[in-house]
């Protein structure tokens, strides 16, 4: 008797794993924004990595380039309109910039610059 509970424990077994790899593949990454990341990463207890950002020339990378620097820079490139506009520059001042409208959720703003998933990659976790 033993033996046929075996083969009937590990297949009901993987098919429980299968619906949990499943269920797990529907959930597509997307683009959340670093505000959103600030409600589980401001703590102390977390090492309070939202504030170290906001401080960190990541968080304004957007914003620089609507300074009079940047549009000299962008115009030494052979640029030509505002930085903030220009396709060549918002790719390494924005967090997802290019990645298509289903991969940001609605209320992703690429004003928040160079945030936390530009490293660590979109969200799969959390129903948005």
């Amino acid at each position: 008797m033993r033996k046929k509970i075996r083969p009937a424990f590990f297949a009901v077994a993987a098919v429980l794993l299968f619906s949990v790899f499943l269920a797990a593949q529907e959930k597509t990454p997307r683009f959340i924004g670093t505000e959103k990341c600030k409600m589980c990463h401001k703590s102390e207890s977390r090492g309070n990595q939202y504030e170290k950002w906001s401080f960190s020339p990541h968080s304004k990378a957007f914003t620089v380039l609507a300074t009079e620097h940047a549009l000299k820079v962008a115009q030494d490139a052979g640029i030509k309109g505002k930085p903030q506009e220009a396709a060549g520059c918002p790719k390494c001042h924005v967090t997802a910039y290019g990645a298509p409208a289903s991969a940001k959720a609605e209320f992703f703003s690429q004003d928040e610059g160079v945030g936390c998933e530009a490293c660590h990659g979109p969200v799969r976790f959390l129903n948005l």
